[in-house]
């Protein structure tokens, strides 16, 4: 398996960020509303672009502008990760905590 830097192979990130965006929208809006200043109401077209050990990263469309944003683990559950086995683990705990 190659890794890059991040911990994570490619085919895990695509995996990731196709899933999440694919099946769980409101998860990202959950994110945004809970751990950025971003008004979700004010935004279209949310998509996760990348997911990593310290974090993910989202893009979105505010008026006519695209823009991005990356919420790290590091202010959501208190740790990077190790390894890409717990990404699912991290963004339930993060769903978990936005709800709150």
């Amino acid at each position: 398996m190659n890794r890059d830097s991040s911990g994570f192979d490619a085919e895990s990130v695509k995996g990731i960020v196709d899933h999440m965006n694919e099946d769980h929208a409101d998860a990202l809006q959950l994110y945004v509303k809970a751990f950025t200043s971003i008004d979700p109401d004010t935004i279209d077209d949310l998509h996760m672009t990348d997911i990593d050990t310290d974090g993910i990263c989202l893009t979105y469309k505010m008026g006519a502008e695209k823009a991005q944003t990356r919420i790290t683990f590091e202010q959501t559950i208190g740790k990077s990760l190790k390894n890409e086995t717990g990404a699912r683990g991290a963004l339930v705990t993060m769903v978990k905590l936005a709800r709150q």
